[in-house]
């Protein structure tokens, strides 16, 4: 089973962390010790999450970076990200993914990549991270995150 894990640069705290620990030990208790984790190489947030995460435990790791190659302009570099987006979507069974509030930018274009493919997804929105460290809810909050498949 090939988890694909993204998300925005901007969720980068602990209780980021806790969510992709959680989410990627619940699928490693479910397929065992199989998994391969498969990510975009971001040094900030889902990313190095799960590259520590597969690290920690031992798991099989696959990383596409953007080719950079020749890159001049901003908006060729954007083109290189969204080419490698499609190859994390093109690499994974099951994809999860920490969204910004804004809901723009690279995750939101892996996500379409996923949908197009019919792969499930879990959406996890800002807020969601309360049942997972047991405090009150507030507006927003999810107890899981939405699915889709």
């Amino acid at each position: 089973m090939r988890i694909g894990v993204v998300g925005s640069r901007k969720r980068n705290r602990q209780a980021d962390r806790a969510i992709v620990d959680a989410e990627l030990g619940r699928l490693l208790e479910e397929w065992g010790p199989g998994l391969v984790v498969v990510s975009g190489g971001c040094k900030k947030g889902a990313d190095r999450f799960a590259k520590e995460f597969a690290e920690d435990i031992g798991l099989d790791m696959v990383v596409h970076l953007p080719d950079m190659t020749g890159v001049r302009k901003r908006s060729d570099a954007i083109g290189r990200y969204y080419a490698r987006n499609n190859l994390i979507a093109d690499g994974c069974d099951i994809l999860i993914a920490l969204v910004a509030r804004d809901r723009r930018g690279g995750t939101e274009n892996t996500l379409s990549h996923a949908y197009k493919r019919h792969i499930p997804v879990h959406i996890w929105e800002v807020g969601a991270s309360a049942a997972i460290f047991g405090r009150k809810r507030k507006a927003g909050d999810l107890d899981q995150p939405k699915l889709f498949t």
